[in-house]
């Protein structure tokens, strides 16, 4: 088991880690920080997170008794991690995703099915009921995927969803840039728990996950949650800020301008090879040495995401959305790298 890996945190430019490049306008700064200025901080915070419970519920137009909260995303995965791990337990996870799932599924004790995506990055039915037979009591399935940026057909998904005989967990992280969702799903398959993340959006600093399932799925996992999980600032903060959602919806519309330029700019670039992606990065498969790129990038300010060591991703990187300005000077940073190792 190998532990999760960042990019190192040096650069003046990231383009790594998957966050939004733009903050908060700046007259919801000042009504967070003017609600921040009024936190009791010698109080513990509401243990139920009630009224951000309530803003969360709003933002993803469901019941608020559908809503579980979790200091990122990662606490909920390890939270559901824990309530699948029996003895002899196994956990489904396609390949590659999100390295957090095997590595959390392996921690508390589950065995973990990798399932291979085939060369579209889709999943591979014949591998996965195969996977799927072993009786899996937990499904990891990224929606939109990362580092691949696609979304698996959706045919594939409500296969697996029919045929798992435990929960699906379909971490929607980068749902706001692809707009499709399982949100919908949980009335109808009450196995299936979708997770999202203001992380991506511009509140990457509140570590703020969201789990939406049916209630009685809810009820089960709320019985391990740590108390106090979600702290008083980033009770306050969330809330706002998701009660302005037109402000959160410009912003990732501005991504998705910025995600467009960007992707032609990669297609025309001799040497690459970008994927199609729906979500808030581009990944991109290099003919020459991607671990020389990545220096040559590094070298110059810029940092993105080195994946070549990962199975089936030989030669490739993974960059993130950046401002138009981080976009032209990673191109500019990327042209110059590229004749250094040509």
């Amino acid at each position: 088991m190998e532990p999760y890996a960042a990019e190192a945190q040096i650069g003046k430019i990231r383009l790594d880690a998957n966050e939004s490049p733009f903050s908060l306008a700046p007259e919801v700064r000042r009504e967070i920080m003017k609600a921040l200025s009024r936190v009791p901080t010698n109080r513990y915070p509401d243990p139920e997170a009630r009224e951000l419970k309530a803003a969360v519920a709003a933002w993803l137009n469901v019941e608020p008794d559908w809503v579980l909260l979790g200091n990122g995303s990662d606490e909920i995965i390890s939270l559901l991690a824990a309530a699948a791990a029996v003895p002899g337990a196994r956990a489904l996870v396609p390949v590659p995703s999100f390295s957090m799932y095997a590595l959390i599924a392996q921690g508390h004790g589950l065995a973990v099915d990798a399932v291979p995506l085939d060369e579209r990055f889709d999943l591979r039915m014949e591998e996965t009921r195969a996977a799927l037979a072993r009786r899996p009591r937990i499904v990891f399935l990224g929606y939109p995927n990362n580092p691949t940026g696609v979304c698996y057909s959706r045919t594939r998904v409500n296969e697996v969803i029919d045929l798992a005989p435990g929960l699906v967990v379909i971490d929607e992280a980068y749902g706001d840039y692809s707009g499709k969702s399982y949100l919908s799903n949980g009335d109808r398959h009450r196995n299936v728990v979708v997770l999202r993340t203001v992380s991506k959006i511009g509140l990457a600093a509140l570590r703020l996950g969201v789990m939406a399932a049916h209630p009685d799925i809810v009820r089960e996992i709320e019985k391990i949650r740590l108390p106090y999980n979600i702290n008083a600032l980033t009770q306050t903060a969330a809330r706002i800020a998701l009660s302005h959602p037109r402000v959160l919806s410009a912003q990732v519309k501005k991504v998705v301008r910025e995600r467009d330029r960007l992707m032609e700019a990669l297609e025309w670039t001799r040497g690459l090879s970008p994927y199609p992606t729906e979500a808030n990065f581009i990944l991109f498969r290099t003919v020459g040495d991607a671990e020389a790129i990545h220096s040559g990038l590094l070298s110059r300010g810029v940092v993105i995401r080195n994946l070549s060591r990962t199975p089936a991703l030989k030669n490739c990187l993974r960059v993130t959305i950046g401002t138009p300005a981080e976009n032209k000077a990673f191109l500019e940073a990327l042209q110059l790298a590229l004749k250094e190792i040509q």
